[in-house]
């Protein structure tokens, strides 16, 4: 084994900026970098405000109710997509209006219900509008310019994607016949120009997670998988890799498009779950089983005193990878909101930190989100800067913009 700094063999741990200190090895096709201690950052990151979109129920441009997506142009300026209005509304970097881009209609350049948006390189905006099964581009002024086709029926909060070439990927499931439950689902890619290249199949990943299950009264099987168990998770990076984890340990394959794969380690402490957390996810289930079936008792595993390492992951426009840490839960008035402790109802709140990652396996260090911050829709960040939602439970969401300071 060897220490790695700024990922070359050879450098000192002096050249690094922080303290991380990292082994890796390889095995077969695949490269593993392992975080023993430290980070390049040193201390944990914050996200400090700097902007903030707030809705205005008495100004039809700060009136959004739901904000399903959001994209970042190249001069900063923020798009914010809400389904409900419907609008997509274009602010500036200190987020001061600038435009509503189309609107609800029929005809060239209307859209029924948006949920996703993307900049393309040379400033063109693209709305993603499934129930009109299309894709409709307007200039950086905010001009419609054509309509590409968009797969039907599909809705997906993942995020109408933009790679470093400039390609688009939409969601599609391959098998719209089939049962929900059968679903083949995966990615169709385009051109910069609207063309359609290929379609690309979800990761296989061969995991089931522990579940129990009540039978209704048809006969099916209805599953509810066991709270703070391990999960798989991937995301798509933005250089064609893939990102793909099982968090029943501190382990992230990221899979480049020549096959081979860089295996992102790290060493933790895993976050307790209290009596009064595991309690309340036991009620949560046993309340929703026993309304398909009153007869229904718990006979599955137990819902373990420890998490698992980490809930979920994204990649920023820079490639890097946000890992969002299991943390202990806090009681809180409200649970209402998706940072709440997974299928409970009650009171129980973790805390939103992310590990961050270069893909290379650099551990860059932690950043500590305030509260009311969402990863639905999934922030956009590039270099220093985040934009992102932030509502409390039972608040109307507000887009904010942030800068990372370590």
């Amino acid at each position: 084994m060897r220490k790695l700094c700024l990922a070359l063999a050879a450098a000192s741990l002096a050249a690094c900026g922080g303290d991380w200190e990292a082994v890796s090895y390889e095995t077969g096709d695949t490269t593993v970098v392992r975080t023993v201690a430290g980070s390049v950052w040193g201390q944990p990151a914050t996200l400090v405000e700097k902007a903030r979109v707030a809705p205005n129920p008495d100004d039809s441009a700060f009136a959004f109710d739901v904000v399903a997506a959001l994209a970042v142009g190249g001069r900063g300026e923020v798009y914010v997509v809400d389904p409900e209005t419907p609008a997509v509304r274009v602010y500036s970097k200190s987020a001061k209006y600038v435009r509503t881009i189309g609107g609800k209609g029929v005809g060239a350049g209307f859209y029924s219900l948006p949920n996703g948006v993307a900049v393309l390189p040379d400033g063109r905006v693209v709305v993603r509008d499934p129930r009109r099964s299309q894709l409709v581009v307007y200039s950086r002024e905010g001009d419609y310019l054509e309509r590409w086709p968009h797969p039907s029926g599909v809705y997906d909060p993942l995020p109408l994607m933009r790679d470093a070439d400039g390609r688009l990927y939409t969601r599609t499931v391959y098998n719209p016949s089939d049962p929900r439950e059968d679903w083949d689902r995966g990615f169709v890619r385009y051109s910069s120009d609207g063309t359609v290249q290929d379609t690309i199949p979800d990761p296989a990943i061969d995991f089931e997670p522990p579940a129990v299950a009540v039978e209704t009264r048809e006969g099916e099987e209805v599953r509810f998988a066991i709270p703070l168990t391990a999960r798989a998770y991937w995301a798509r990076g933005y250089h064609g890799e893939v990102i793909r984890a099982i968090s029943d340990r501190y382990a992230i394959d990221v899979v480049r498009p020549d096959g081979s794969v860089v295996r992102i380690e790290r060493e933790f402490e895993p976050a307790p779950a209290t009596r009064e957390e595991r309690a309340a996810l036991y009620r949560a289930i046993d309340r929703r089983a026993r309304q398909i079936d009153y007869r229904w008792t718990w006979g599955g595993p137990v819902i373990p005193e420890v998490k698992p390492p980490f809930k979920g992951l994204f990649v920023d426009e820079d490639g890097r990878i946000w890992v969002r840490l299991h943390q202990p839960a806090e009681p809180v008035e409200s649970a209402a909101d998706e940072s709440a402790a997974e299928g409970a109802e009650t009171a129980w709140r973790e805390p939103i930190v992310f590990d961050v990652f270069e893909p290379g396996g650099r551990y860059l260090g932690q950043v500590h989100a305030p509260s009311g911050f969402r990863t639905l829709p999934q922030p956009v960040i590039r270099g220093d800067m985040v934009w992102a939602v932030v509502a409390e439970a039972g608040e109307l969401p507000n887009v904010v913009r942030f800068r990372i300071d370590h």
